[in-house]
C-alpha cells in the first residue's frame, strides 16, 4: 500500500490533505482495478490470437469484420450470447444451474483476493498469527 501510495503522490501532490480512510480505499482500489483489467482483457487478446493463427493454419482470413482488424469480434460474439435464450434441460434445479458458474468463476477470482501490496511490493503474512 505504501508503493501505491507514493506513486499516487507522485501524480497527485494533493492527495497529502486527504483524510486516511480516502487515501487507504483508493491505495486498495487501485490495484483491484488493474488486476481486474487484466484479468478481462487478457482473455481478449487470447481469443483474437487464436483466431488469427487458426484462420492462417486453415488457410483464411480471420475476424477482420468487427471493428478494425477484427479486434471486437470476441465482443460482438460476447454480446450475442448475453441474448441468446436460456434453455434449460427438463428436470434441473435452474436456481443451482444459473449459480453453478458464477460459482466457479468466484473460485477462480478467489486467488487474487490476497495480494501481497506491502511497503515495497513485499511479500505481506497471510497466516492467521503473526509469529
Amino acid at each position: 500500500m505504501d508503493a501505491t501510495y507514493e506513486i499516487l503522490h507522485g501524480f497527485f501532490p494533493a492527495i497529502a490533505g486527504w483524510p486516511t480512510w480516502a487515501i487507504a480505499a483508493l491505495c486498495a482500489a487501485l490495484p483491484l482495478l488493474a488486476c481486474f483489467t487484466f484479468m478481462s482483457l487478457t482473455p481478449l487478446v487470447y481469443v483474437y490470437a487464436e483466431r488469427k493463427v487458426s484462420a492462417f493454419m486453415q488457410d483464411r482470413i480471420g475476424p477482420n469484420r468487427v471493428g478494425p482488424i477484427g479486434l471486437l469480434q470476441t465482443l460482438a460474439d460476447t454480446i450475442k450470447l448475453m441474448f441468446k435464450e436460456a434453455i434449460f434441460p427438463r428436470g434441473v434445479d435452474k436456481k443451482l444451474f444459473i449459480l453453478a458458474p458464477i460459482l466457479v468463476n468466484v473460485g477462480a477470482f478467489m486467488p487474487f483476493l490476497v495480494i501481497p501490496w506491502g511497503g515495497r511490493l513485499q511479500p505481506a503474512s497471510t497466516s492467521a498469527s503473526s509469529t
